[in-house]
């Protein structure tokens, strides 16, 4: 059953970093001539948002900064629901270090959710 309530069709993935300092999210929507559209969230702990954007058959371009707010609720819910996850299996496998990165992201995207920004119904 397809969700209206999705910003994209397709949801690829999510990749932490290995240093801890970027969280990158992964969505696609079928273009009307057969090929993907895919967008890529770079959210770093420092520095604003990037939005990259590119047909699938295509190279990458180089993105656009963008504000919190304009980070759709459902990827800021990704987000949160990929960390709490793999927060208490690195609790759970005593891996201290990862699971220190994964919750000061969530603290960091929580505060975003909770002052309405990156939060914005879509």
């Amino acid at each position: 059953m397809l969700d209206f309530r999705r910003t994209y069709f397709s949801f690829e993935g999510i990749a932490l970093a290995s240093n801890g300092s970027e969280l990158t999210l992964d969505y696609s929507d079928p273009d009307q001539g057969g090929t993907k559209i895919c967008y890529r969230y770079v959210v770093a702990l420092r520095f604003p948002p990037t939005l990259i954007t590119w047909y699938a058959h295509e190279d990458r371009n180089s993105g656009r900064e963008i504000g919190y707010d304009q980070i759709p609720a459902d990827v800021v819910r990704d987000a949160l629901d990929w960390l709490r996850s793999n927060a208490e299996i690195a609790r759970a496998s005593g891996k201290e270090a990862l699971c220190q990165i994964l919750t000061e992201w969530l603290e960091f995207l929580g505060q975003l959710g909770k002052a309405g920004e990156g939060a914005r119904a879509t």
